[in-house]
């Protein structure tokens, strides 16, 4: 569509920027999904805010009526596709029962004895 349109509006150059950019992301997490569903082992580093914030960008969230605020998230070593999709199911279904017209999600840690809650 870029292509076609050697000029589009301001307002449609950042719509499909930003569909640009979310079916790279989309695309990524498939190839990280299919990756991570044929290996086996090998917990890696996961920056928690990072997964968090691509994850819930992910969903394509309305920023003029949904804000994700982070806190405290740590760094784990994990396997990441297992904590995509359990984000993905917690963001998706905040967004979908938040019912408010305007929603705030918060994702906080805190360390415990036993590891993080």
């Amino acid at each position: 569509i870029q292509e076609e349109l050697p000029e589009p509006p301001p307002r449609l150059a950042d719509l499909l920027h930003h569909l640009t950019d979310r079916s790279r992301r989309l695309q990524s997490f498939v190839q990280g999904s299919l990756h991570e569903a044929t290996r086996r082992g090998g917990d890696r580093a996961v920056d928690l805010d990072a997964l968090v914030r691509d994850t819930f960008d992910l969903l394509g969230a309305d920023p003029r009526r949904v804000v994700l605020v982070t806190r405290d998230l740590p760094t784990l070593r994990t396997q990441r596709f297992t904590l995509e999709q359990i984000f993905l199911n917690l963001l998706a279904n905040a967004l979908h029962h938040g019912g408010a017209e305007r929603l705030t999600i918060e994702v906080s840690a805190a360390e415990t004895d036993g590891g993080y809650e």
